[in-house]
């Protein structure tokens, strides 16, 4: 069974880890005491620390790679969170990236994405995943959560969605 939540009024027009809609659902993760976390699309959101990447060297990630091949560097079974807050429109690939194809709603590119961040989850680990759809893409995770953040106008809700590695493989 999924657990699902609706947020009326959620948005505000800053980076998503600023928003009152992330810091709700952010309080209401159980994780380690120190966990690790990647972000391959950070932005300027500081929560992986030196595991940030963003393709604008503008920005204040620590690594400026393509989102594959940035997670294709890092050690399998390793985090113990992924956040996952690509450009999910048009407008915002061009406004932040100049990038005229939103990488968010190419399947192959995004399969790739999340095949990577399962393989470098720990079993057991966690994927926050923003945009307009909740799709897994990859049989070994599972959504266990996942919130209908409303912005209260004629723009389209925010989906949050988050997953969990399982602990066996599908076959």
């Amino acid at each position: 069974m999924i657990k699902m939540h609706y947020m009326k009024h959620a948005w505000t027009a800053k980076d998503t880890h600023r928003t009152p809609y992330f810091k709700k659902i952010w309080n209401q993760l159980i994780l380690p005491k120190e966990p690790l976390i990647v972000d391959p699309f950070a932005r300027d959101c500081p929560l992986a620390g030196h595991f940030t990447n963003d393709l604008n060297p503008e920005t204040n990630a620590v690594h400026n790679y393509d989102a594959v091949v940035f997670l294709k560097g890092l050690p399998s079974n390793h985090f113990d969170l992924a956040i996952l807050d690509p450009p999910f429109s048009e407008r915002m690939a061009l406004d932040k990236y100049g990038l005229k194809v939103n990488i968010y709603t190419d399947a192959t590119y995004f399969k790739k994405v999340m095949m990577e961040l399962h393989r470098i989850l720990k079993p057991g680990g966690q994927i926050l995943r923003f945009g307009y759809c909740s799709s897994t893409m990859c049989k070994g995770l599972e959504t266990e959560e996942v919130w209908v953040c409303n912005w209260y106008s004629g723009r389209n809700d925010v989906i949050v969605a988050r997953m969990r590695k399982m602990n066996h493989t599908i076959i």
